[in-house]
């Protein structure tokens, strides 16, 4: 059995969650929802981070209450009530039916973790559902990571179960190390071939020798 991803120890996954408060507070504040139900679209195993973000952020909401953190107290006053906040996860096939009836009497639904496969389905389903609202439904906003938050715009590596990210990073920690190096080898070659052409002066020696380049 893999080793469990620690999506809170990724840099994306911050901002993620704070997006994912912010609309919640928007939906109650702002919009006037008279409750709010996040919908998690089910993943494969080999989505490793959307398998793996979805409780995060249930736990999250809910320790933001126990805690008495915004978004539902400011100053020590409460403004939300977690109660009228509700989590279902569900295929992407039942999602279209699904925004209709987690949106009756004027909830608001937030699509919050979807795998890339399924970002074009839902992204239909939810423009479908917000293009012709049935009467008494409110409207349904999206805010899942996206592979450009999880990995920087870089393609998805390998898909398989207990991927590791960590792997990833010194990857790229690996590459860069090797750049840098080839960029000062390059300098140390050009800064020799300068010496040879014409005598440096004492400051420039100085300098040479202080980075370590003799």
């Amino acid at each position: 059995m893999s080793e469990a991803v620690d999506v809170r120890k990724m840099h994306w996954y911050g901002h993620y969650r704070h997006t994912v408060f912010n609309m919640v507070q928007s939906c109650f504040k702002d919009d006037g929802a008279s409750g709010v139900v996040l919908i998690g679209i089910q993943p494969t195993l080999e989505n490793v981070m959307t398998c793996a973000e979805w409780p995060c952020i249930m736990q999250d909401l809910q320790a933001a209450f126990e805690e008495k953190k915004a978004p539902f107290y400011q100053k020590g006053q409460r403004k939300l009530d977690f109660t009228k906040i509700n989590f279902k996860r569900i295929s992407i096939e039942d999602l279209g039916e699904e925004l209709e009836m987690s949106t009756r009497r004027s909830k608001h639904a937030i699509i919050a973790s979807c795998a890339e496969d399924h970002f074009e389905a839902a992204v239909a389903a939810m423009r479908a559902h917000n293009t012709s609202t049935p009467d008494g439904c409110g409207k349904v906003r999206r805010a899942w990571a996206t592979a450009e938050d999880v990995y920087g715009g870089r393609n998805h590596p390998p898909k398989a179960a207990g991927y590791a990210p960590e792997a990833d990073v010194m990857e790229r920690m690996q590459r860069e190390i090797k750049e840098k190096e080839q960029a000062l080898k390059e300098a140390q070659e050009a800064l020799r071939a300068a010496q040879a052409s014409e005598p440096a002066s004492p400051a420039e020696r100085q300098a040479v020798k202080s980075l370590g380049l003799e």
